[in-house]
């Protein structure tokens, strides 16, 4: 019983390592996919301020024929808003859900391993395996 206790644990310790790394890689996809979309975006700005170079003529003030100052500035904001920091969000939250996963495996290699030690201090009297320890779920029940 116990091999299969101790089997049980590696396994549990081996998923939430999976599902740790695959948030990960999902994070690394998101930016692998989304790196594209932003530079064809950023073409598309390049592209209407060269326009608007072109359209300012030799004195090369874009100011009168494109795109103003207070333009680019609403631009370069919209990017920001838009682009950027949602990226960014979604960056910080994958970050800290594979944050959690692991310390959640922390906490349940610690459990378990408290757990395994007060079943052998107590002797072989009680032939029966270590109660499973509680995933630390909110109303989770063990």
């Amino acid at each position: 019983v116990e091999k299969m206790m101790d089997s049980f644990r590696d396994r549990m310790s081996r998923c939430f390592d999976n599902i740790a790394q695959e948030h990960e890689l999902a994070a690394q996809r998101l930016g692998q996919d989304l790196a594209p979309v932003v530079r064809e975006e950023l073409k598309q700005v390049e592209r209407i301020l060269a326009q608007s170079r072109a359209s300012a003529g030799p004195s090369g003030s874009a100011l009168h024929g494109g795109c103003s100052e207070a333009q680019l500035d609403e631009l370069a904001r919209s990017v920001q808003v838009e682009v950027v920091q949602p990226l960014h969000e979604q960056i910080k939250s994958l970050s800290q859900q594979v944050r959690t996963l692991r310390e959640e495996l922390r906490r349940l290699k610690q459990r378990w391993t408290a757990e395994r030690l007060a079943h052998i201090t107590r002797g072989s009297a009680n032939s029966g395996s270590p109660p499973l320890p509680r995933l630390g779920t909110a109303g989770a029940r063990g």
